[in-house]
């Protein structure tokens, strides 16, 4: 059973993962553990002492975050209550959310090695599977790699800022 102290702990620890991937969410490059400190108004200090590095903390973060794109795909796959086109644009989304965290410009900005971005990669593989049935119904394995292909570099552009997101969003959930 867990004690007084250690469910404080837990709790903590929690906290500043929700709010770390809120954040991350909303700030992109952005993002830092002093901006996370101040929203939470603690020390850096403090961070620490819950996660004593930055690996440790990088990698609950992406956990937390890719648990949240799983539960999202599954909600989605299993609703009754979208069209296919609706659900189509709903699970780009969540690919492009899962795309946007694997990138060589966080792990870079954040010196992250290559353990939590081969786990990146794993989760992101991962969301891929589980929804591109749904995206390639009537596509056979060698056309569902290709809309992958297309996909990445379509959301690639849209995160360097060279095409707009609800233009591609749209286009490709019509498309697909």
């Amino acid at each position: 059973m867990e004690t007084k102290n250690e469910k404080k702990v837990s709790i903590m620890k929690e906290q500043i993962i929700k709010t770390a991937v809120e954040c991350m969410k909303k700030e992109g490059l952005k993002f830092s553990l002093d901006m996370l400190a101040e929203k939470m108004k603690i020390s850096k200090k403090t961070i620490y002492k819950y996660f004593p590095c930055k690996e440790i903390l990088a990698r609950e973060i992406y956990q937390a975050y890719y648990d949240g794109l799983d539960k999202r795909s599954a909600e989605l796959l299993a609703s009754q209550h979208l069209s296919e086109e609706e659900k189509s644009k709903e699970l780009l989304s969540v690919y492009f959310e899962s795309v946007r965290m694997n990138r060589d410009d966080i792990f870079n900005k954040f010196n992250l090695n290559d353990l939590i971005r081969g786990y990146a990669s794993q989760r992101q593989n991962g969301i891929w599977a589980a929804i591109s049935p749904q995206l390639g119904k009537s596509l056979n394995a060698k056309e569902t790699a290709s809309l992958r292909v297309i996909l990445d570099g379509a959301f690639e552009k849209m995160l360097q800022g060279k095409s707009g997101g609800e233009e591609v969003f749209s286009l490709l959930g019509r498309l697909i």
